[in-house]
């Protein structure tokens, strides 16, 4: 994951401040990723863990999603192998971190119970090793 810490008196200088709007931009297009990509991608070529270059991109399209944030997206679907062989150290930010970003926002177990709780469907309680409602 890449963080950058800003301290007193360092938010003059013009690479934190880029860094940090740098991944303000790369986190706000992660969670328009997961809100819309994955139902395309199962849509257009079923389920699957990953999927290929082609695949993303023409996905990405639908959305009308594009620019260097979406280097996010090609993490969260494709392998590392295809991942570097499509950016090799071109993007700025390793495989890893770009997909620690996407994963950030994808919703888990807690996340859905609260969820179904702000709806009605539950009260969002955790018990024991099961999650409830």
């Amino acid at each position: 994951m890449t963080i950058v810490v800003v301290r007193d008196g360092d938010q003059g200088s013009p690479g934190a401040r880029d860094m940090w709007f740098r991944n303000f931009r790369l986190r706000r297009a992660a969670q328009r990723y997961v809100e819309r990509l994955p139902a395309v991608l199962n849509e257009g070529w079923g389920d699957s863990d990953y999927y290929t270059p082609g695949q993303v991109r023409k996905a990405l399209e639908e959305c009308h999603f594009s620019g260097p944030c979406t280097v996010v997206a090609y993490a969260a679907f494709l392998t590392e192998d295809d991942f570097n062989r499509c950016f090799g150290t071109r993007t700025g930010i390793s495989y890893q971190a770009a997909r620690e970003i996407y994963l950030e926002h994808v919703p888990g177990p807690l996340d859905e119970a609260y969820a179904q709780d702000a709806t009605g469907g539950g009260n969002g309680v955790v018990t024991g090793s099961n999650w409830t409602t």
